[in-house]
């Protein structure tokens, strides 16, 4: 659930939705990240969601965001229940990309219907 390098980090997965605050987390040091690493593609799917036949526009009250926890600013946001996604199981929220050896973000906020798979 992590990477080699320790630069990122997923906290686990809540089936339930049960619980206070961000349901998953995935924590990314990017000064840790290593050089041979150019782009960070960040990308969300409904677990299992063939078989339970789930999509984004028949789940309430999800969204997902992009946090820079050193200074608590939240730095995007979307929402994936209703109609945008209807009949996409998965969306690709942002990429994080080096750029002249600085990190950069682009908003991505697109309905796909790839599964992706650990």
């Amino acid at each position: 659930m992590h990477h080699n390098s320790r630069a990122i980090t997923h906290l686990g997965d809540n089936l339930t939705g049960r619980g206070n605050g961000d349901d998953e987390e995935i924590l990314v040091n990017l000064p840790q990240v290593p050089d041979t690493i150019s782009k960070l593609v960040f990308v969300v799917n409904i677990y299992d969601c063939i078989k339970r036949k789930q999509n984004f526009g028949e789940v309430e009250n999800t969204f997902i965001r992009l946090v820079n926890l050193e200074k608590n600013q939240e730095i995007a946001r979307y929402s994936l229940s209703g109609g945008e996604y209807k009949g996409k199981p998965g969306m690709i929220l942002a990429e994080v990309y080096r750029y002249n050896s600085e990190w950069k973000m682009a908003a991505v906020g697109e309905g796909i219907n790839k599964i992706f798979k650990k």
